[in-house]
């Protein structure tokens, strides 16, 4: 007979030390703590599609997301599967971000260069994100003092 893992408790996910390799830590229906070597923790599920597929996601970092939250979480990610959506973990929702801001970041550096191109400036910098409207005369052969 298969063993069926309680529920982890606060403090016994709070107490995990790292070791040499990964670990992890059961808490039932699919949801696991997985220990790192470098001390961090996060909330791993695992689960299978109405087709078989097997898969797991991770859905959290702890302490940021709790054990309550984790486990209704997991439920959220166990719903979408039998519905037959694709779920999505932490790191799908944080690579559809950067992405997005990559966009973003592309379409800022073609105006640079577009702006550079015309005006024959050299852009000075940018500051969080957002495009400053300094520039400065380009010199074709820059003087020395001697």
């Amino acid at each position: 007979m298969p063993k069926i893992a309680k529920q982890l408790s606060d403090l016994a996910a709070r107490k995990a030390r790292p070791r040499d390799v990964a670990y992890t830590l059961a808490s039932g229906n699919g949801l696991f703590l997985v220990v790192l070597p470098t001390g961090g923790k996060q909330w791993r599920v695992r689960f299978q599609t109405p087709e078989g597929k097997r898969g797991n996601r991770v859905i959290g970092i702890y302490p940021d997301m709790g054990v309550a939250d984790a486990h209704k979480a997991t439920e959220a990610l166990r719903q979408q599967v039998r519905m037959g959506d694709r779920p999505e973990g932490l790191y799908d929702h944080q690579r559809a971000a950067a992405a997005s801001k990559d966009a973003e970041q592309i379409a800022a550096q073609q105006a640079v260069e577009e702006a550079r191109r015309l005006s024959g400036l050299i852009f000075v910098g940018t500051r969080s994100g957002e495009l400053f409207s300094q520039y400065e005369k380009k010199e074709a052969y820059p003087t020395q003092n001697r």
